[in-house]
């Protein structure tokens, strides 16, 4: 349970940072809030960083999931090469390979990491976020009520996992 009487999944659909929808958001504060972990480090500045990179990329659906996009930025903030250690390629090939665990537990769920595939899966269809008309229609089908929001608690709780493993 949480301060608010709330458990972690009932927040991921409050929304953080600034943006109720932002699914990316909800990953970063599904991990950084829960008490077993110990990642709460920038994530105001993580949240601002990752503003425009939810629904597949400035809603355009066209990129990875914002969930899948916010559990990567995670395992990059607590594993990934520090700016003095940029020449370490060992420590990138590390950090990627780690990320990728994520990646293939996600897409082997979901069968894709693209938004608009994940939202074809769950909905039967994809929506154009930018269109008014289909965001709605989108808000209306469950997009940020269970549909895309279970997505979210999952690649949160993966990213966890592998980050506990480390």
């Amino acid at each position: 349970m949480t301060k608010r009487g709330t458990t972690n999944k009932g927040r991921i659909r409050n929304g953080v940072c600034g943006s109720p929808n932002g699914l990316k958001d909800r990953t970063f504060r599904a991990i950084f809030e829960m008490p077993v972990t110990k990642y709460n480090h920038n994530l105001i500045k993580i949240c601002k960083a990752a503003t425009a990179l939810g629904a597949g990329g400035c809603s355009t659906g066209n990129g990875l999931c914002g969930g899948l996009i916010g559990g990567i930025m995670v395992i990059g903030s607590k594993i990934g090469r520090e700016r003095k250690d940029f020449k370490d390629l060992e420590g990138m090939w590390k950090t990627r390979d780690i990320a990728s665990k994520l990646y293939d537990k996600f897409t082997k769920e979901y069968g894709s990491g693209n938004c608009r595939a994940i939202q074809t899966k769950l909905f039967g269809r994809s929506y154009n976020l930018l269109d008014p008309t289909d965001k709605e229609a989108f808000e209306k089908a469950g997009g940020h009520t269970d549909k895309c929001t279970s997505v979210v608690g999952n690649a949160s709780k993966w990213t966890v996992e592998i980050l506990l493993e480390q």
